[in-house]
């Protein structure tokens, strides 16, 4: 299954981060069954929207396994999780080597929703003078909407 945002997401506010962010990405579930916890490895976080992170990696999940995944990120002395559902994925060439994209979908506590949008604005405004403009916006649509079935994604499932 290929997608990419223009099509799956027209009426999405969505956010290309001027600089990748490295993530922990590990995958909990196949087919309801546990995965040791091994099957980890880092991925870079390259874009997010309400209730949807972007993120690119040279693994290659068949999404229509339904995996689940879970990130967590490192702010500093900060740690979050997040749990989500691979709801779109995007082969790409970059040089030499394939890399994948993929879309994740994931719902947040208000508390986590503040806390991702305040440690991605500290990280990345400095890469970025026109990321917080940006970033304002977003969290107008992220943190003040918190009914998932706004985003309109559609769960796998």
């Amino acid at each position: 299954m290929t997608n990419n945002w223009s099509t799956a997401y027209p009426s999405q506010l969505f956010i290309i981060l001027p600089k990748p962010v490295p993530v922990l990405m590990t995958i909990d579930r196949v087919h309801q069954e546990p995965v040791h916890h091994a099957r980890s490895c880092e991925v870079m976080l390259v874009g997010l929207s309400p209730n949807c992170l972007t993120m690119i990696t040279h693994l290659s999940l068949p999404i229509s396994n339904h995996y689940s995944l879970a990130f967590t990120c490192d702010f500093d002395n900060d740690r979050m999780s997040i749990r989500g559902n691979v709801v779109c994925k995007e082969r790409k060439h970059e040089q030499e080597h394939v890399e994948y994209q993929y879309t994740v979908k994931f719902i947040l506590t208000p508390q986590q929703k503040a806390m991702l949008t305040s440690r991605l604005n500290i990280q990345l405004t400095k890469a970025c003078p026109h990321y917080s403009k940006m970033m304002n916006t977003y969290n107008q649509c992220f943190l003040y909407n918190p009914d998932p079935a706004l985003a309109q994604v559609q769960w796998f499932g």
